[in-house]
């Protein structure tokens, strides 16, 4: 009996979820075309029905926008009711229309957004199938794609979402379709507004958790979040000693790891401070970088101008590049990582051919022009 009751609160919910949705098209249409005699018409009718409707109850569940409807429905009356000669007064009323619909679909948006944040919250603790957590997550995922929002950020904070985002992505007992999800909305999160959830993302368990993932999505991931925090991401992956773990990708048996792992060598490279590169080199990344990109080189000689085309064809005078162009290093530290990495180039001139060296050295030395 209670689990019935359970599902028909469920089903009503959903229900006047389906109808606020069209109630914000309805008013968002009014906002474009506050003299359309469709829009009034389209808007009328959906309030009539919703009124008549004693399931959706929408003077319980939103008082304020039922009140907002009426004004709006009376408003609507009046432009109707207003001759064509007026011209003065249409205006006027088409102009209150507009700024009422407006607040009306922003007080529905924070009602949808209630909802959506509170299921998530609910299925995060429920025992519920994978599919209805990755749906609500990919909702999520697409509500912060459409821009900053004052109240839904507010909803966020207040719901502590980020904290619970950050433990899934960290729980190996999760699947790993739910925890890249949930990472694909940390990301989305920092894109929303980057000055308030970075500070939670650089002292949380997230950056080694993407790592520790080691799929194409977390390094997907990992790299849109370095390219977005920059600097202050490189230096907490470096303090955490996590560059050794993101350069052992360049080894992967997987072509598309490695291309992953190499952006984010790139990115750390450009972004990276003094201590950072220092610890890419003492760990190798040049003589990994060689070698991936002579191994490409070899296995394209039937084609070898093509070489510099290939995503791994210049690696070495890339990864060079990036540093002396980047952010993250002074003028004189970039001139001595160039001379660093052209003598680590030298020291292993012994496995290459001299025509091999030569190129690579130039390249190094001029700058990577493909």
């Amino acid at each position: 009996m209670e689990e019935q009751v359970e599902v028909d609160v469920v089903e009503e919910r959903q229900d006047l979820v389906k109808v606020v949705q069209l109630l914000k098209e309805a008013c968002q249409e009014l906002q474009r075309k506050p003299s359309s005699s469709r829009s009034r018409n389209e808007l009328i009718q959906l309030v009539d029905t919703i009124t008549s409707d004693t399931n959706i109850n929408i003077n319980i569940n939103m008082p304020r926008v039922s009140e907002q409807l009426s004004s709006l429905k009376s408003l609507l009356d009046t432009l109707h009711a207003t001759p064509a000669h007026s011209f003065v007064r249409r205006r006027l009323t088409a102009h209150q229309i507009s700024r009422l619909a407006s607040s009306i679909e922003s007080d529905l948006q924070a009602w949808l957004d209630r909802q959506l944040v509170d299921s998530l919250l609910q299925s995060f603790n429920s025992s519920d199938s994978d599919s209805q957590l990755l749906l609500l997550m990919c909702q999520f995922q697409e509500r912060l794609s459409q821009g900053f929002n004052l109240r839904l950020q507010e909803l966020i904070l207040k719901s502590n979402l980020f904290s619970q985002l950050e433990t899934i992505v960290a729980h190996t007992c999760q699947s790993m379709a739910v925890r890249e999800q949930a990472a694909l909305c940390i990301e989305a999160l920092i894109s929303f507004n980057k000055n308030v959830f970075v500070v939670q993302l650089l002292m949380g368990p997230t950056t080694k958790s993407l790592i520790s993932m080691a799929t194409p999505c977390s390094f997907k991931v990992l790299s849109s979040l370095i390219t977005s925090i920059k600097s202050p991401l490189v230096d907490e992956i470096h303090n955490s000693g996590l560059i050794p773990s993101i350069l052992s990708f360049l080894t992967s048996s997987s072509s598309e790891m490695q291309l992953i792992a190499l952006e984010c060598v790139m990115q750390i490279g450009y972004y990276g401070r003094k201590d950072a590169v220092e610890a890419m080199l003492n760990a190798g990344v040049v003589e990994m970088l060689l070698h991936l990109q002579t191994s490409t080189c070899s296995g394209d000689d039937e084609d070898d101008d093509n070489d510099s085309s290939h995503p791994l064809g210049t690696c070495v005078a890339d990864f060079a590049v990036q540093l002396e162009v980047g952010q993250g290093l002074r003028q004189r530290e970039k001139r001595a990582f160039k001379h660093h990495i052209l003598r680590r180039l030298r020291d292993a001139n012994a496995t290459l051919s001299h025509a091999q060296a030569a190129t690579i050295q130039a390249q190094v030395l001029w700058g990577s022009f493909t």
